[in-house]
């Protein structure tokens, strides 16, 4: 058992009873922690929705122009097999260097689409995190708490310290929608 003196005891108690002082932080050895989960702002925020609903609409919209273009791609080789029997060598391999070259130029298209999403969303995302860290800054300051952690670099933590919540209503007021520069 362990005897703590009387003011910590008054102190712990007081905590119990009444709730920490400092809204969703704690303080330890004169150091206020908070914690925040990033992923789950990322998901469930306004536009953290916007820009998945966007990437949804995008990936569906692509899927859909690039399975076009690689079934005329399959005709056109199937063609190609036709005619091997009925035109000269070197018409079919000229043919044959053409059709190379379209399915070349589809493949750069889609590895280019490919990169300018990523790019696209990774601005996006970054949008949200400064945004974040710019709340973060303003509940510091106002709470008086010394460190914020990521949700995901602790284990396990009082309900209390998480500030998620908080961030999460300043963060939809702040920025209720966010638009992709898709390609």
């Amino acid at each position: 058992m362990v005897r703590l003196p009387g003011f910590a005891a008054l102190l712990i108690v007081s905590f119990a009873a009444f709730g920490s002082p400092f809204n969703g932080a704690y303080a330890q050895d004169g150091t206020t922690v908070a914690v925040v989960d990033v992923q789950r702002m990322l998901r469930e925020s306004l536009a953290g929705q916007a820009i998945e609903s966007q990437m949804q609409q995008f990936r569906l919209s692509f899927g859909e122009q690039i399975a076009q273009k690689e079934a005329e791609l399959r005709e056109k080789e199937r063609l190609l097999a036709e005619q091997a029997a009925v035109v000269s060598p070197e018409v079919l391999a000229e043919s044959r260097r053409q059709f190379e070259e379209e399915v070349v130029a589809l493949q750069r298209e889609v590895r280019e689409q490919q990169l300018g999403v990523e790019q696209s969303y990774a601005e996006a995302i970054d949008t949200i995190r400064q945004t974040v860290i710019a709340i973060l800054q303003d509940i510091v300051e106002q709470r008086g708490i010394d460190v914020v952690l990521p949700r995901s670099g602790y284990l396990v933590a009082s309900r209390e310290l998480d500030l998620t919540d908080d961030v999460l209503a300043e963060l939809n007021s702040a920025l209720p929608s966010l638009s992709l520069s898709l390609p």
